[in-house]
């Protein structure tokens, strides 16, 4: 069988070579030295370049008339670095606590209202968790989830709730604001979430958020396994081991607690 090939967005792939080439622009660049530099229309180039910046991607200087990179882009690149950096002081931690606990770890940020994971160490052995970077998860019955809602202010997270919903995923799933709420106390108050099988049947997860200089959680880190794994005997040392590794990142990152 043939594979099929996705074809190529021709506007989409002109607007990032417009980009690119205005990244290496020191004084910036007019429509007709786009048009030209690039062998597109002068049209289809004014059409592109005027999108982008009604966007935020573009800058134009309304003296000269040319155009330079916008601010949403170094915003977005700001962004990615603190991931990255993020990623980087966090990995040797979630190997350590996966060394402790012979379970796999993930570290996950918040993004338009979802847990999403950036970085998982899988541990050894026949049981594999089924996840990965850039798995998007919901927030009321996730371990990093609830890590990362449980110290936002009141009203931003009602307002996470009436924008997203409380999704079921079974029977234990919390979908009540008020218990979620309830829930997000006991986060608060023993310094580590829980994920009783409120995802998937058979599985628990143990999160802790990750804070930065600012004191501001940015980000979660969790341990999964399965119920025979993660008991409700050993829940409290695991929460502890969790909570600890949590700390140790977030004095990486400035956080003085």
């Amino acid at each position: 069988m043939v594979e099929k090939k996705t074809p190529i967005v021709s506007s989409v792939k002109r607007a990032l070579s417009i980009i690119e080439m205005l990244a290496h622009s020191k004084r910036g660049m007019s429509i007709s030295d786009v048009s030209r530099r690039l062998r597109i229309p002068k049209s289809t180039t004014h059409c592109i370049v005027v999108t982008l910046e009604k966007t935020g991607y573009l800058e134009k200087n309304e003296r000269t008339g040319k155009y330079s990179l916008g601010l949403k882009l170094f915003g977005l690149g700001s962004l990615v670095l603190s991931q990255l950096e993020l990623r980087e002081q966090a990995l040797p931690y979630l190997r350590q606590l996966m060394e402790q606990t012979k379970l796999t770890t993930h570290l996950a940020i918040l993004e338009q209202g979802e847990a999403v994971y950036v970085e998982k160490v899988e541990a050894p052995g026949l049981v594999k968790i089924d996840t990965w970077v850039g798995r998007r998860m919901d927030i009321n019955c996730t371990g990093v989830g609830k890590a990362l809602i449980a110290y936002l202010p009141e009203e931003q997270l009602h307002e996470l709730i009436k924008h997203r919903g409380l999704p079921r995923h079974n029977h234990k799933t919390i979908t009540s604001p008020d218990k979620l709420i309830q829930d997000l106390q006991k986060v608060r108050a023993r310094g580590y979430s829980l994920d009783d099988e409120e995802d998937e049947l058979g599985v628990r997860c143990i999160g802790a958020p990750v804070f930065n200089h600012q004191g501001e959680v940015i980000a979660a880190i969790s341990i999964a396994g399965t119920t025979s794994q993660i008991t409700y005997d050993n829940i409290p040392e695991l929460g502890r081991l969790v909570k600890e590794t949590a700390r140790k990142i977030s004095a990486c990152l400035g956080f003085v607690s």
